[in-house]
């Protein structure tokens, strides 16, 4: 008989880890981020003031500090988070630390090109300052990039796309690690589903988890294959075409031997792309199907923020920060007793969306007026 793992909540407390020297609990951790804007409100305040000796070590020494209170947050945050990356409540504050972080590093972007243009004997007489002699090598190392630095806006504003472009690396991470979410049974896939309000979040999974070694397979509508350029793209991925609104077998039959493969097949039940909670859509229910005919287990994601990257009538993609969270893999065999055949197919499908969209309101909730 195959042993049962036990969640790691469920182990002895020898083998978990011990986070308590960094923060007590996760309400102090909370409340360690909630002061944390003042701090760096207070480290910007430098701006335009980075003339000497006596400030310039002034203001090294606020952002050590800043910075050491910063990694320890990250650091609880992300062990919270790698305990197990299905967790919805470490997923999000994995998400926050790392959104401070890039704000940090925006509000402090001035600091570089600032110091960098002061003259150079100015710049010497610093370096050498006694006020600064704990900084020296950092200064000196700072003076050799010179050559590199760009203005302030330009490395402020490279500085903000820290979080978008981070995002299908943070994906991945979260899928791929996630306890139990691409997990195959006997060598057989699984089938993920999302909702939609983007083209960007397909390529954003898709790119992810294939640079993390994965296949998977999305399922799209036949019309795009119209486009050459779009057939290209999906034939290149391993695209399956469905002809929406009929019984498309020669589609089930092709993600069925995909899941048998041990390949992922990615659908979006709703069909179409959604842009608001208030327009309710038609949820197509083949992803059941392909589940029950590959014998596979349905893993559930939430997007949150796409469409501000796609927006309606706009063709060019714009950076913005997104999330995505998953959710625990839902089986046919998870269904209540005493269900005929029909009816457990139907609660399959219900079971799946509406972890879906419970993660989904989740996401808005913390992130309000983004979709």
């Amino acid at each position: 008989m195959a042993e049962i793992l036990k969640e790691r909540s469920e182990l002895d407390p020898q083998f978990q880890w011990d986070l308590t020297p960094m923060f007590e609990s996760d309400a102090a951790w909370e409340t360690a981020l909630e002061n944390l804007d003042a701090e760096i409100d207070s480290v910007a305040a430098f701006a335009g003031k980075l003339s000497d000796a006596i400030t310039i070590g002034a203001y090294l020494d606020a952002t050590t500090e800043l910075n050491r209170k910063v990694e320890q947050l990250y650091c609880y945050a992300s062990m919270r988070h790698d305990e197990d990356t299905r967790g919805e409540a470490a997923q999000s504050m994995y998400a926050r630390i790392n959104s401070k972080y890039v704000k940090l590093i925006t509000a402090l972007s001035f600091a570089q090109p600032e110091i960098l243009a002061l003259p150079e004997e100015t710049l010497t007489a610093i370096v050498n300052d006694p006020a600064v002699a704990d900084y020296k090598f950092n200064l000196e190392d700072l003076l050799r990039s010179k050559p590199h630095t760009l203005s302030k806006a330009e490395e402020k504003l490279l500085a903000s796309f820290g979080e978008v472009m981070s995002a299908p690396s943070e994906i991945y991470h979260n899928l791929e690690d996630a306890d139990l979410l691409f997990e195959r049974q006997e060598g057989r896939g699984s089938v993920v589903i999302c909702n939609h309000t983007s083209m960007a979040e397909l390529l954003a999974v898709e790119t992810a988890l294939f640079f993390g070694g994965r296949r998977i397979r999305p399922i799209f509508k036949s019309e795009f294959a119209k486009s050459k350029i779009v057939r290209w793209a999906f034939s290149r991925v391993g695209g399956i075409p469905v002809e929406r609104g009929t019984a498309d077998m020669k589609c089930l039959r092709a993600a069925q031997h995909a899941l048998q493969r041990g390949e992922d097949v990615l659908i979006f039940p709703e069909g179409t792309r959604i842009r608001s909670r208030e327009i309710k859509p038609e949820v197509h229910g083949g992803f059941a199907l392909i589940a029950q005919m590959g014998k596979a287990p349905v893993n559930p994601l939430a997007i949150c923020g796409w469409s501000d990257i796609t927006p309606a009538g706009k063709k060019l993609m714009r950076p913005k920060k997104c999330w995505i969270r998953a959710g625990k893999a839902v089986s046919l065999s998870d269904a209540p007793a005493g269900l005929k055949r029909t009816e457990r197919l139907e609660w399959f499908e219900s079971e799946a969306m509406n972890r879906v969209y419970a993660m989904r309101d989740e996401l808005c909730a913390e992130h309000p007026g983004r979709f």
